[in-house]
């Protein structure tokens, strides 16, 4: 419901600054930027009950993985709008009870991806070459040069089991090693996983194939014991297996059984399913056996990228913003965020061309806008700006997030493929953010009449705080303001079709009768413009990605210029020929040619990467 009463989670401006809780260590830089905008209190050690008896009185707290934020520590967090964990995995926060109290939860899955990965390299060395225990004979006097006899890792077959960031990064440099890199990810298309380093295969031929396996996946309840006794029995008598992902993914009972069997010929474990690894455990006393203490993410450049991370994302979301965090230029964050991306490679620019058929809307289009954008087109016989879309998962299919006039104009003209740029949605870089619409020269009494003639459609007068939680929890599909400062909350049920259904109504009752001004204020309660005449303003929901790609999957559509998408590295003013697009010819010879032009324009050294913000008017 939308009415007063509620808690105060709402989004409503702090009078004084909000109050952070941070329950780990968190690297000094980290803090510097959090105590510049909030209060920060560095809390470490707390006991569970302690943590539930104090976090009522703090609008945000921050955790690695030692502190465990159950539901008991949501329910008492009257006051929490944010949770940020500094690392990857979200498995010590119960992130349902999170969202179901209408609090956010942010992580830093990609500062550490360098980390992780060279630590996963240096395990993999360690059972080559049987480095630890060299270096522990040695120690003990004794000089074991002719025994330790070790092996290469160049020849050998690798085997990613989940084909992320990380297990992408790692793929990279067993490349550089002259491993073959093989990976199963039942989330990635044949295609995707080629163009991350690696050869698709299915599981069971990564197990029988692999000499060398890597596990980088989360904890869910589908993964637990996934490398397991049926798995294990299928490796090759010489594999070596290595897990930096998350302890409880591998079954260490059936691991313990196989090395004992001589089924393994190595093991290396950055993570257990209980932590800290107890003095007792079995995995200690094979010299099959390296383990090091859940260290994959700490070095100094990790820790400070996520410390900035988790840090910005906070107080983004403290103040009403969706997050988008790319260090600062010029600092040594920024050339760590950086060099992941290599922007003279064509390849990571993801420029395709497809098929137009294969590409679906998520909003409505601008008929005037297509037709003035079709005469451009059909002016120039050019294509500039590639269209941004990203992959639906489990189909061939892609999701336009902008250009939907653009799609709409190249169908109009006969094209039968589509310049794209396609865009990993997973990126945490990507930002979701949503227009609010300004109305002029519309009465405010007949717009309410005639929104209360919708069916299915109930008013309730709320605060802005509480009508705005109840949009951040779905209870309403949006929420008008007046410019005497009365709030309505719009009702239409809690299914997402009725929802967009009725916003699309809505909006009806203005597209082509008012001025709209489209305004991506951070908060609420700064939309008016000074000086300006507006006397309605609509607020609609921060659409998730997961809420956009069901629309696409549905075959529904938003009203156009509610989302926005803020994607770093966009490609523009590239120019492809609308005769290469009409063409009859197969879809890989298009593409040869487009990576040819790609890869001329960066040798002629005609790309430039802005990282300021830019203003783009429109073709």
């Amino acid at each position: 419901m939308c009415g007063p009463g509620r808690d105060h989670r709402g989004k409503e401006p702090f009078v004084t600054k909000p109050r952070i809780l941070v329950a780990d260590p968190l690297a000094p830089d980290a803090l510097s930027i959090l105590g510049e905008q909030a209060d920060v209190d560095q809390r470490y050690e707390l006991t569970h009950e302690r943590l539930v008896e104090i976090i009522g009185d703090y609008d945000a707290l921050v955790v690695r993985s030692r502190t465990k934020v159950t539901a008991d520590v949501i329910r008492a967090g009257r006051r929490l709008k944010v949770i940020g964990r500094a690392g990857v995995g979200l498995d010590s926060i119960d992130v349902d009870s999170a969202r179901a109290q209408g609090i956010a939860v942010v992580n830093s899955p990609e500062a550490v991806t360098v980390a992780v990965a060279e630590h996963t390299l240096g395990l993999m060395l360690c059972l080559a070459r049987q480095i630890p225990y060299a270096d522990a004979a040695l120690r003990r006097g004794e000089w074991l040069k002719s025994a330790l006899l070790g092996s290469e890792l160049m020849g050998k077959t690798l085997g990613i089991v989940g084909l992320g960031r990380i297990g992408s990064a790692v793929s990279q440099r067993a490349g550089a090693f002259g491993m073959l890199v093989i990976a199963h990810d039942p989330y990635l298309s044949a295609e995707q996983i080629r163009e991350r380093g690696a050869e698709p295969v299915s599981m069971g031929e990564l197990l029988s194939q692999s000499d060398y396996i890597s596990i980088h996946v989360p904890l869910t309840p589908e993964t637990e014991g996934l490398i397991g006794r049926h798995h294990l029995a299928m490796l090759k008598p010489n594999a070596r297996l290595v897990c930096c992902a998350r302890g409880k993914v591998v079954d260490e009972a059936a691991l313990i059984a196989a090395l004992d069997e001589g089924r393994l010929a190595g093991v290396a474990l950055d993570v257990f399913a209980v932590e800290p690894l107890p003095a007792d455990s079995p995995l200690l006393r094979s010299n099959k056996v390296v383990v090091t203490p859940h260290i994959g993410a700490n070095t100094v450049e990790g820790q400070a990228a996520v410390g900035f991370d988790t840090a910005r994302r906070v107080l983004a979301l403290l103040h009403g913003d969706h997050p988008s965090v790319a260090p600062p230029p010029g600092s040594f964050l920024r050339k760590g965020f950086e060099r992941g991306r290599d922007w003279t490679d064509p390849g990571q620019l993801q420029l395709r061309i497809v098929p137009l058929r294969t590409i679906s809307l998520h909003e409505q289009y601008d008929p005037l806008r297509v037709d003035r954008l079709a005469t451009l087109l059909r002016k120039d016989q050019t294509l500039y700006n590639p269209v941004l879309v990203t992959r639906i998962p489990g189909m061939q299919q892609y999701v336009v997030l902008d250009g939907a006039a653009r799609v709409s104009a190249l169908c109009e003209l006969g094209c039968r493929d589509g310049l794209v740029q396609i865009i990993d949605y997973t990126d945490p870089s990507i930002g979701v953010g949503r227009w609010h619409h300004l109305l002029r020269g519309i009465p405010a009494e007949s717009f309410l009449d005639d929104i209360q003639q919708i069916p299915q459609v109930r008013l309730e007068r709320a605060t802005l705080a509480d009508a705005e939680r109840a949009l951040a929890l779905r209870e309403i599909c949006c929420i008008l303001v007046f410019a005497d400062g009365q709030v309505r909350g719009v009702h239409a049920g809690t299914d997402l079709a009725a929802q967009i259904e009725v916003i699309n109504a809505v909006v009806g009752l203005y597209r082509g009768k008012a001025e709209v001004f489209r305004l991506a204020a951070r908060r609420a309660d700064r939309l008016w413009v000074e000086g300006e005449s507006f006397n309605i303003a609509l607020i609609f929901p921060a659409f998730t990605p997961e809420e956009v790609l069901k629309m696409a999957r549905n075959g529904a559509r938003l009203p156009m210029g509610i989302t926005r998408h803020i994607v770093p590295g966009r490609a523009l003013g590239l120019g492809v020929s609308l005769d290469l697009l009409r063409a009859d010819v197969p879809l890989d010879e298009k593409n040869a040619r487009l990576q040819h032009l790609v890869r001329t324009r960066i040798q002629q050294k005609k790309v430039r990467l802005y990282q300021e913000p830019v203003f783009v008017f429109d073709e």
